[in-house]
Parts: C-alpha cells; structure tokens; sequence
C-alpha cells in the first residue's frame, strides 16, 4: 500500500481594494480542508494451492479462476459483495486444480485468495498485483479480478488485472447498496476486494510433505 509521499495545496486569495471608505477592516479567516483516509488492505481469505504439486523441479499447478461472469471458474458476486445485473454465484469449477506435475482428480479444489480494499467511497484506486519471478522454491505468475463498483443499482463487475500492471477501479458508495437485483452480492461503502488464482511452477526438487510459501505483493494507491 502506498500513497503519495507530499501532497501541496496552494490557495490563492484576490487582494480587493476599497477606496470610497477611510475605514477599513481586516479580520483573518480559517481555510480548512480534510485529507483522504488512509488506504487498508487486508487479506480475507490465504490462498492455498494445498498438497498436490509434484516433487519435480518444473512441476505446475494452476487454480481456475475468471472474472467472466458466465464462466464456471467465475468467482461469485456473493464472495466479491457486488450487483451485477445477473446476481451471478460461484463457478462450479471455481478453484480447481490442474496442471503439469500437479498430482489431483478431477475436482480437487485449492483456496483462491481473497483481500479487501477500504479507501473513499466511490474514490478511485490503483490496484496492482505481481507475479514471482525469481522464487526459492516456486513461481506464480497472478489471474484474478478486482471488483469495480458503477455507483447505482446493479451493474457491478470484476475486472480483470494483468500482473504488474496498475488497475484503476471504483469503490462501492452509499448508492451501490439499493436497487439491486435479488440473490446480488452486496456492496460495502468504501469497499472493494480483490480475487487471486493462477499458476506456481516449481524451482527445486521438492521433498515429500514440505509446505512450501512464497510472497507475492499487492499494491494499491489513490
């Protein structure tokens, strides 16, 4: 989480001048202003790709999710507290495992992660996620979404990021949490969470019923 280092606010008073009086007065008045809160971040859910990766080296596991509403890896409106118009639940295969050197059945499902911005409600904020390039025991290389917010009822999506790149997106207002469609998530003022899957490829020989963790890195700034 970052935000600007400085912020400078410059106000510019016009002199005015008053000559068909001999008498005149002077009184100094207050010029207030409030900055924006700070921005939280916090993790709501661990991701967890659980005990299926391979022993070696190059063994991937990748865990489905999608921010296609129509999709079967869809994340839910439910989990992301938004209205779309179609009230839309979780995929079937929402967090399935597969991949490579990924030893599951079909079905088996890893714990997608699952953070919550707070910020201004209906502020904008830029929300970036990276990958792991250069891990001790494994890569991840990032899919998820982000949930934007359209100020009114319905109408909500979870945009998709690309890794490493800054997305911009809305925080939920007073005026997201009416008029929305029955069975819709529901949407928090100042609220936005973000929704991570993706793929680890592993970087060593691994040994037999070791849990192996790496960091990944969340920006956000207004």
């Amino acid at each position: 989480m970052q935000l600007p280092n400085k912020v400078r606010f410059s106000v510019i008073i016009a002199a005015v001048s008053i000559s068909s009086s001999a008498i005149a007065a002077s009184t100094s008045y207050d010029v207030g202003f409030s900055t924006v809160p700070d921005i939280a971040l916090i993790q709501k859910t661990a991701m967890d790709f659980g005990g299926g990766l391979g022993l070696a080296s190059g063994s991937i596991c990748t865990m489905a999710i999608s921010d296609d509403a129509t999709a079967t890896t869809y994340v839910g409106d439910g989990t992301m507290g938004l209205a779309s118009t179609g009230g839309d639940t979780v995929g079937a295969n929402f967090g399935d495992l597969s991949g490579v050197g990924c030893i599951v059945t079909s079905g088996d499902k890893g714990t997608p992660g699952l953070y919550e911005i707070s910020g201004v409600p209906g502020g904008t904020v830029n929300v970036t996620v990276s990958n792991i390039t250069s891990g001790t025991t494994f890569n991840f290389t990032a899919v998820g979404c982000v949930g934007t917010y359209n100020g009114a009822g319905n109408g909500d999506n979870c945009t998709a990021f690309t890794p490493g790149t800054p997305l911009p997106v809305t925080l939920a207002n007073a005026a997201d949490t009416v008029g929305n469609t029955a069975g819709a998530g529901i949407p928090s003022p100042g609220i936005t969470r973000i929704s991570v899957g993706g793929t680890i490829t592993s970087t060593q020989t691994n040994t037999p019923g070791t849990l192996l963790t790496e960091s990944f890195t969340i920006d956000v700034t207004y």
